[in-house]
């Protein structure tokens, strides 16, 4: 990485991707920080979003709130357990998001967990931010691949994408 892109990185320019200019995104998870806000984005344009997180309390407190805030819009949030930093959660939440959905349009990987104490794991010993940040959210994507192809395959071209939120900061 150049100098210059790691400057760019660090003072990033005007986003693109806002609440104005995001297509309709009816068929599309969150309950804080960068996750939340794109929740609030995605929910305005008529998303399905599942909210997914090992806090079904703070997930549902979060949905709540965006459901009271924008009360006539068909958008829906919906909770879906998954614990990032135990790789036998994955598998289940894939299931269960299959046994409801039949496409998959977007998979924004937004995990983050930073600064934990020295000599944190996960539930499989692996360090917690790579273990959470990386590791559980490959999983993830790996199994929900075979939703996104088929999902691509009826749709416009360059609509369906994996999303990673990781940059200089994770």
């Amino acid at each position: 990485m150049s100098l210059w892109q790691t400057m760019g990185q660090l003072c990033p320019p005007t986003p693109i991707f806002n609440e104005k200019n995001c297509p309709d995104q009816t068929g599309k998870g969150g309950y804080s920080g960068v996750g939340l806000e794109l929740v609030k984005i995605l929910y305005q344009k008529n998303a399905t979003i599942y909210v997914a997180g090992r806090s079904e309390s703070k997930a549902k407190a979060a949905i709540d709130d965006i459901l009271s805030r924008f009360q006539t819009l068909t958008g829906k949030p919906i909770f879906l357990f998954v614990d990032l930093n135990d790789l036998t959660t994955v598998k289940p939440a894939v299931e269960e998001f299959l046994s409801s959905e039949n496409r998959l349009d977007v998979l924004w990987n937004n995990a983050g967990v930073m600064f934990q104490p020295v000599g944190s794991t996960t539930m499989q010993g692996f360090e917690m931010q790579l273990g959470s940040n990386t590791v559980a959210p490959i999983l993830l994507t790996k199994l929900l691949h075979p939703v996104l192809d088929r999902t691509a395959a009826s749709a416009p071209p360059d609509l369906v994408r994996v999303c990673w939120d990781h940059s200089m900061r994770n």
